[in-house]
């Protein structure tokens, strides 16, 4: 008999996959095309990490990737604000609350003052995986107050998409934009939820630095290959393995220092890039950084 964890029964990945299918409520939101993606985020953990260990997925959405997590031997804890129109469609947020609960999830939902104030040092690792590319404003903030719920050498993991991967550079060339649909964006509702600001690797590594962390690696991996036309995936993979940074997504891993602060500022030689694009200059002094 295999073994148990939360009640829920400890599977492979392969077997987590195929669980997530059956079992995710919504059909189609997953495509098949997508399956390598779902295992990269288990694997970067797998590698790091042992079974049994505490994980916080910070914006973890409907858990279709949280739950393959939390089958292969994790204890996850999960929240989201819910926020986009679809989480309130019909019954979709008991749907999701619902199988998150049958994975083995605990889902945390914001308190009456909206927020959501982890406890320190609660967390063997935390994960944002395609959550602060929708940031309106510097992740700073959130993630200082994520860090300080980590145990000491605990592990944050950030996956982000790829603003310069190959899709997109096509996209470019053929006149088209390498940002969210104009449809999508004009008729979104109130406040847009998409994506603001993608990434690309120096801006992961430049992540790691303002945070305090120590990298531990930032690697590309494929995401929407369902948006590749199967009769060119094929070279579009091949095009990929010899030159990985076309990939489309990011996954940053990192590990908080023992000796880790929050840094609220940055250094005397940071904080002249912060304005390198101001046309008059700025006295570090001078600004409130704790905002």
């Amino acid at each position: 008999m295999k073994k148990t964890m939360n009640s829920v029964e400890v599977l492979s990945l392969e077997e987590a996959w195929q669980w997530v299918n059956e079992q995710f409520p919504f059909r189609g939101y997953i495509p098949s095309a997508r399956k390598d993606s779902y295992f990269v985020m288990p694997k970067a953990v797998n590698k790091w990490l042992s079974n049994g260990a505490s994980i916080l997925d910070f914006g973890a959405g409907p858990c279709d990737k949280t739950a393959i997590l939390s089958l292969i031997g994790y204890e996850i804890t999960a929240f989201d604000d819910m926020g986009d129109d679809w989480y309130n469609f019909r019954d979709n947020r008991r749907k999701i609350l619902d199988y998150a609960a049958k994975a083995g999830i605990e889902y945390v939902l914001p308190d009456d003052n909206c927020d959501f104030v982890p406890s320190p040092h609660r967390y063997d690792a935390i994960i944002l995986n395609n959550v602060i590319e929708h940031f309106h404003d510097s992740p700073k903030k959130l993630l200082n107050i994520l860090l300080i719920s980590l145990k000491k050498d605990g592990l944050i993991f950030i996956d982000v998409p790829n603003a310069a991967n190959l899709r997109k550079r096509l996209d470019i060339l053929r006149g088209k934009s390498n940002y969210p649909s104009f449809d999508s964006f004009y008729w979104s509702s109130y406040p847009w939820r998409g994506h603001v600001r993608e990434f690309v690797r120096s801006d992961l590594e430049k992540l790691g630095r303002f945070m305090g962390l120590e990298v531990l690696e930032i690697t590309f991996h494929h995401y929407h290959l369902d948006r590749v036309r199967p009769v060119t995936r094929g070279l579009f993979k091949t095009i990929c393995r010899i030159f990985p940074s076309f990939r489309e997504s990011l996954l940053f891993v990192g590990r908080k220092p023992a000796d880790w602060s929050a840094r609220n500022e940055p250094s005397d030689e940071e904080a002249p890039m912060a304005f390198s694009k101001q046309y008059f200059k700025y006295e570090k002094n001078n600004i409130d950084w704790k905002k």
